[in-house]
């Protein structure tokens, strides 16, 4: 045991070390988190507050408060069925007394209340109608890119932070050398791994307190499922990069191999835009683990189905996982001249 802790130790001091390694599986990642958080937040003026009217638009007393409602600033109103940013129902009662039920994000709720009251003519005091908030929360954009993040994150540990380091290892004699030295197979692989899970643990509270702190994510389905799937994620990027990592006997090859593979799952495993399923690029995006893994993680976060099965994500991964490590197992090589 205290041997594994030192080889961990120095695999550790010398990742955090390596540039390329600290730089794709700690800065990459929060690099987009940033450029599309501003870009989904935007930098102009904000725009008109657009509500859905529904209920009984048609009685007299209804109709004068709409009319009063559409001439507070700010405030855009749409018919029915229309995406808006918050519907309100006006109900007519047996007394003619018109009640408002306003249903949007509890950010919104200050808001309505001002135009309710602009609407009103009042400043304050009772409003000359019944108004009601109702909570609803949204999904907003931000919380169906931030899973994908997640994702990329892990997918930047297994190839930059795992391919990457072992293809240059091996091309120096790392590994040839320490064969020399009274350590085991076992140990060496066991240390590069544990490394390995260490930092994907730590990548991932990491990145979750700043999706949290800074960009208010949360999760409104299953905290737990979204756990096991960056579980499963890791142990599937992981075993890529030792599979990449240990089987290609070039050095150059290898990361031009870990740059194309990098390129397709960015391109095409729903991280920054959707595939249509219905177009050819669907049959490459089905290809790669990390569109399911995005898909699983979006399902979590939002409680919300997806394009995916719940059950055919959690099998693809675990199928990924299992293959890619039978894989490193069976053809991985610790010098580059050495014969699988």
């Amino acid at each position: 045991m205290p041997l594994l802790a030192i080889l961990v130790l120095n695999n550790f001091r010398e990742y955090l070390r390596d540039f390329t390694s600290s730089f794709f599986t700690f800065v990459f990642p929060l690099i987009f988190v940033v450029i599309f958080f501003m870009s989904s937040s935007g930098g102009g003026a904000p725009g008109a507050l657009p509500l859905s009217l529904q209920g009984d638009l048609a009685a007299p007393q209804a109709q004068a408060v709409v009319e009063a409602l559409s001439a507070v600033p700010g405030v855009r109103l749409l018919p029915a069925g229309h995406e808006a940013a918050g519907t309100v129902t006006l109900t007519v009662g047996a007394g003619g007394r018109v009640a408002l039920s306003a249903a949007a994000d509890p950010s919104l709720a200050r808001v309505l209340e001002t135009a309710m009251l602009a609407a009103a003519g009042r400043q304050a005091g009772s409003l000359p109608f019944d108004y009601s908030f109702e909570p609803v929360r949204r999904t907003s954009e931000l919380v169906q890119l931030l899973p994908a993040f997640f994702a990329m994150s892990l997918l930047q540990l297994g190839l930059f932070g795992t391919s990457t380091p072992l293809l240059q290892q091996r091309a120096r004699g790392v590994f040839r050398h320490m064969k020399t030295l009274p350590i085991t197979v076992v140990q060496i692989v066991s240390a590069l791994l544990v490394t390995r899970l260490a930092i994907a643990l730590v990548q991932m509270v990491g990145l979750y307190a700043i999706a949290t702190g800074f960009f208010g994510f949360r999760i409104e389905g299953s905290g737990l499922l979204f756990a096991a799937l960056l579980a499963l994620g890791t142990g599937c990027f992981v075993a890529m990069g030792f599979a990449l990592g240990g089987i290609i006997g070039n050095q150059q090859v290898g990361v031009l191999a870990t740059l194309a593979i990098n390129f397709l799952m960015l391109s095409f495993g729903n991280v920054f835009f959707q595939v249509p399923r219905d177009s050819a690029l669907a049959v490459v995006s089905d290809l790669l683990p990390i569109t399911y893994l995005v898909d699983g993680l979006r399902q979590a976060a939002t409680g919300e189905p997806q394009a995916l099965p719940l059950a055919l994500v959690l099998a693809v991964l675990a199928a990924a996982t299992v293959l890619l490590t039978a894989v490193s197992v069976r053809f991985f090589r610790f010098d580059m001249g050495q014969q699988a």
